[in-house]
């Protein structure tokens, strides 16, 4: 937990060397397009991501979460590949009859408290 704060940290002042990132196909890692965004259009979305990031540093600066953080990304093909499962068509999900697993909502809360194999979703970059 202390190694993503600190990561978010460095990020956050932009600590991470720049160069050549372009050339190794590497995103950039630093938080300065999202100051310059707000400074330069003032845009109210970019100013609740920096709240939201402040809001993280006072919490972990209060009390250090426990526990495990795993990352997976899943990409789904955009073709038709062999044994592979691709993108759905955009009405595939209203026209099906397949029913869903039982799952809980929590529209509050921490996800450190909720029960094993729980799973965040994060819709932040949604405009």
């Amino acid at each position: 937990m202390e190694l993503i704060g600190a990561l978010l940290t460095c990020s956050f002042f932009c600590l991470f060397p720049t160069s050549n990132r372009d050339a190794k196909h590497l995103p950039m890692i630093n938080f300065d397009h999202l100051f310059s965004c707000l400074y330069e259009t003032n845009d109210e979305k970019m100013e609740n991501k920096i709240k939201c990031i402040i809001h993280y540093f006072e919490r972990i600066c209060s009390h250090m979460p426990t526990g495990l953080v795993s990352f997976e990304r899943k990409v789904l093909p955009l073709e038709d590949v062999a044994l592979c499962v691709t993108y759905p068509k955009a009405d595939s999900w209203s026209k099906s009859a397949t029913p869903l697993c039982h799952f809980e909502v929590h529209r509050s809360g921490l996800i450190e408290d909720q029960s094993k194999e729980a799973l965040e979703v994060d819709f932040a970059n949604r405009g």
